[in-house]
């Protein structure tokens, strides 16, 4: 352990650190034993993941919790420096363009039909007993 800046990936250890991160880096051992669903005597938690991960300076003990160190948040790769959020800026109002002319190159244009496509238009439908003439939006050319 000692070549390591940290516990071995995928230990018990690691799983144990890694369970302390989650849990926002401080707690009991109780607490910390009830996270991990440890089943096994308390004396083996403590031998087999706490001094193990005091030994790598990742865990110290402060007034009767457990508190993941500085080296230990380093290695985790986040920092217990407090970040001071930029104050913001009053919003101002909003950017609205100018309005340009329409455009008839972004409109729709009228399909053009060769003559003599819409002759079925002249043979009235029926509506339930009623015949009713077809309505033609399309202009021919």
């Amino acid at each position: 352990m000692s070549a390591h800046f940290g516990p071995r990936a995928g230990t018990r250890p690691d799983l144990a650190f890694r369970k302390l991160v989650q849990l926002g880096g401080r707690t009991g051992l109780q607490g910390w034993m009830n996270a991990m669903m440890w089943t096994r005597p308390i004396t083996t938690f403590e031998r087999e993941i706490i001094n193990s991960l005091m030994r790598c300076h990742v865990v110290c003990r402060e007034a009767g919790d457990y508190v993941v160190t500085q080296k230990g948040w380093d290695f985790v790769g986040r920092s217990t420096q407090a970040k001071v959020a930029p104050a913001g800026q009053v919003a101002g109002p909003r950017y609205v363009p100018s309005k340009a002319p329409l455009s008839a190159r972004h409109m729709a244009r009228a399909g053009l039909v060769r003559e003599g496509a819409l002759d079925y238009a002249q043979i009235p439908s029926r509506y339930g007993s009623q015949r009713v003439a077809h309505k033609a939006k399309v202009r021919t050319a």
